[in-house]
């Protein structure tokens, strides 16, 4: 849910609504703060649990089954283990360690079944979907004659020309804030080598505690970048300081997040009992709702632009209507496919086209969201479908977004399809009025027609 309001804090749906990420006067049901426990004894004696955990809650997800190919397990697994000495194994003395062996299930092959993954949320051409196909069939032993890290993105390369460059590199995605495309994290980056120069055959896997399993079997299905400012969490998630660092104490282990202690015995009615709180870079500790102060709001704005987008610093130069075909990039990407699925294959369509894969659709594409026509007031139409173009209808129909899950989940789904399948479901639109999908890659330029029936 979402709520404007006026300057005397009160209600007023005429609030305006001209951003895609930070509007005045609005609210949203993003929220977080701490968990704690305390035991309570047959006596009545009490004893509070030393340690915490913390709630984020955050957007649903449309796409539970769809693993980002950067996540939160892996931002948050980075920082500790470069700014925390979390795992001195793997990385110590500001240096991965060369003679660590990743663990192939465990390590590696998330991250390319994530990119496998992102083929059912977008619309790649059938030769990309191929690749990203087989990508989920590789094993600890590297593939012989191709240079899998000729392809992935470094996030510390020796030319930053791979920061501009988006085809062929993986993730094809758009960038942290600041950054044209987006790169897998040092230490994925790090696995990966491992990986190809043949560093994880065999390897032994590393077992989490039950804690840190708890959490990394939550954070694997967060968005880690593209961070500006993201969907679950945003940049802080790599800040040492929002953390506890007294990680080692076994009352409380890695990835707390370094909570403010807070006596609620001792607010008073009309006084603020929440302070500045956490700062980036600074070592005040958190309170409720810091960390999705940082956020979009509300959400669903930043949720519904965040289909695709030329990137930003733009390859080439600003975009204008005068330069758009002469050497500037106007080549469109997605934001968090993952999170915010594109283009979808539908089951009902499926099922019409008796089991071969249909046409796909906008994942958001009822009513409203037609491109408008090619004008001095609109020259690049072809950048904003897939998306509500008034904000506001986002906030009334953000439910009607179907969700995406694998063929054999779906209640009657026929023994002869194919089972890899990945298909949108219990979609409330009840017409498809955006735009015609077409295969990437595609520009600002391109021509917009009606879907397919």
């Amino acid at each position: 849910k979402a709520c404007g309001f006026n300057s005397e804090g009160e209600h007023d749906p005429n609030t305006a609504l001209d951003r895609d990420v930070d509007n005045n006067n609005w609210l949203d049901d993003t929220a977080d703060g701490p968990v704690t426990a305390v035991l309570v004894f047959d006596d009545g004696s009490k004893e509070e649990i030393e340690g915490n955990a913390w709630v984020v809650a955050t957007d649903p997800s449309y796409a539970p089954q769809t693993l980002n190919v950067v996540s939160l397990w892996d931002e948050i697994f980075t920082n500790f283990l470069e700014n925390l000495n979390l795992d001195p194994e793997i990385y110590k003395n500001g240096a991965y360690q060369q003679d660590f062996k990743p663990h192939f299930d465990d390590e590696i092959f998330p991250t390319l079944n994530a990119a496998h993954l992102q083929m059912w949320n977008t619309n790649l051409p059938q030769g990309a979907r191929r690749a990203h196909q087989r990508m989920s069939e590789l094993s600890e032993q590297p593939p012989a004659g191709i240079n899998i890290l000729s392809i992935i993105r470094n996030p510390n390369p020796k030319d930053s020309s791979e920061f501009s460059t988006g085809s062929p590199l993986m993730p094809l995605s758009l960038g942290d804030s600041g950054k044209s495309f987006l790169t897998v994290t040092t230490t994925q980056y790090f696995f990966l080598e491992q990986w190809y120069n043949g560093n994880s055959v065999g390897a032994p896997s590393k077992k989490l505690g039950p804690g840190e399993f708890l959490d990394k079997a939550t954070l694997v299905n967060c968005l880690g970048g593209r961070f500006s400012p993201g969907i679950d969490m945003t940049f802080i998630i790599r800040d040492p300081n929002l953390f506890n660092q007294n990680w080692q104490d076994p009352a409380i282990g890695p990835f707390r997040i370094n909570k403010k202690a807070m006596d609620y015995a001792t607010s008073n009615e009309g006084t603020p009992f929440l302070g500045v709180g956490y700062t980036p870079l600074r070592t005040n500790p958190v309170e409720p709702g810091d960390i999705c102060k940082f956020m979009a709001i509300p959400w669903h704005t930043d949720y519904n632009s965040c289909a695709t987008h030329t990137p930003n610093p733009n390859p080439g130069g600003a975009l204008t209507e005068q330069n758009a075909r002469s050497g500037v990039n106007t080549t469109l990407f997605w934001s968090w496919p993952a999170q915010r699925p594109v283009a979808v294959y539908t089951f009902d369509d499926l099922k019409a086209n008796n089991g071969t894969l249909p046409t796909q659709r906008y994942s958001v594409r009822g009513e409203g969201t037609e491109v408008g026509e090619l004008s001095h007031q609109n020259p690049f139409p072809a950048e904003n479908v897939g998306r509500y173009q008034n904000r506001k209808l986002i906030l009334i129909n953000w439910h009607r977004i179907g969700t995406i899950i694998q063929g054999p989940a779906i209640k009657d789904y026929p023994s002869d399809f194919d089972k890899n399948y990945y298909l949108e479901v219990s979609s409330q639109f009840k017409q498809d009025e955006s735009n015609l999908v077409e295969p990437w890659p595609n520009t600002v330029t391109d021509q917009t027609a009606p879907p397919e029936d």
